[in-house]
């Protein structure tokens, strides 16, 4: 699907409708296995509260340039991929945390983001097509701010554990379900937003002109 954040009504009608379908299609499959009926609509009362269209691949490059947010950036960053650094790794951390070269910082946040976490740089029009672009609340979007997808990933976690509601789909994106054999849950790769954007035409098959056409 060809869309991006820039057509933010038709983007948020999109991914409502993906929402929709989505449990639709769960509550459908339910009842064909169990021969019950299971409640499983959207809760449209919640578009009261303000929403955000969230990008799970971040625009770290661009957003981060207080001093301030940066250090709190790199901080969050260090703790959420303490288990994931190696020896090799750790010492050039260190060594880019001690140097004194003006771009050192620079350098460390680029190497935590695309070595440690191995999430690949992407130029603008792909981090802003809607196959990188889910539905979340205002709060919980802007509670992690530009965060790697690990932190993201865990903070979707808590918030569900302590009664939030998160959006199924977006649910289903944080915690890789649409591919069951994604290579690592705490990173978002281009891969997986391909099998996003292949899920979304097929959910959504019925309501895409295009996609008519294809079939």
């Amino acid at each position: 699907i060809e869309l991006a954040y820039d057509r933010r009504a038709e983007v948020f009608r999109i991914l409502l409708l993906l929402n929709v379908v989505h449990l639709n299609r769960r509550a459908s499959e339910a009842d064909r296995k169990s021969g019950e009926i299971e409640t499983c609509k959207f809760p449209f009362a919640v578009l009261g509260e303000s929403w955000d269209i969230e990008h799970v691949d971040s625009q770290t490059a661009n957003d981060l340039k207080e001093p301030e947010v940066r250090r709190e950036w790199l901080d969050t960053a260090l703790s959420d991929l303490s288990d994931m650094i190696t020896p090799e790794q750790r010492a050039q951390i260190r060594k880019l945390q001690e140097s004194k070269e003006s771009d050192a910082e620079d350098r460390l946040i680029r190497f935590l983001r695309c070595d440690v976490a191995q999430e690949a740089d992407q130029d603008d029009d792909a981090k802003n097509n809607i196959s990188n672009l889910v539905l979340l609340d205002a709060s919980t979007n802007r509670s992690y701010k530009n965060s790697l997808f690990v932190r993201k990933r865990k903070t979707i976690i808590q918030r569900r554990e302590n009664g939030q509601y998160v959006p199924e789909t977006t649910s289903y994106v944080f915690f890789k379900l649409f591919e069951k054999t994604a290579q690592s849950r705490w990173r978002w790769t281009p891969e997986d937003m391909q099998v996003y954007a292949n899920y979304m035409v097929e959910q959504l098959k019925d309501y895409l002109p295009e996609a008519k056409e294809e079939n």
